[in-house]
């Protein structure tokens, strides 16, 4: 124990037992107290942790958010072409067909 205490005790040791009692009441209060500013910090770190954290996952997310944007719009793009490419799949057979059309009528 700390010297100071023990003097502290033996002098409150004239008041009798409720002079000890109340003595060691205070000093058990001004421990809790430590301890409870510890554990604030403590926590305190700890939240701010948790923010950090979620703010990573947030942009991780939003991240995510993009990439399926572009998916996306890749993908009506590429409907887009295929569309675009049928049509000219059938133009182009439209026109073989009238060119064997006029090819046979030449042939005639």
């Amino acid at each position: 124990m700390d010297p100071a205490l023990v003097k502290t005790l033996v002098q409150l040791g004239t008041y009798g037992p409720l002079g000890i009692m109340a003595a060691l009441g205070f000093w058990l209060f001004i421990q809790e107290r430590k301890k409870t500013s510890e554990l604030t910090a403590k926590l305190m770190e700890f939240a701010k942790a948790s923010v950090a954290a979620d703010a990573e996952h947030t942009k991780g997310w939003e991240a995510l958010g993009n990439l399926y944007d572009l998916g996306m719009k890749t993908t009506e793009i590429n409907t887009k072409v295929i569309e675009g490419l049928d049509a000219v799949k059938e133009a182009v057979g439209r026109l073989d067909e009238e060119m064997r059309r006029n090819h046979e009528s030449k042939r005639r």
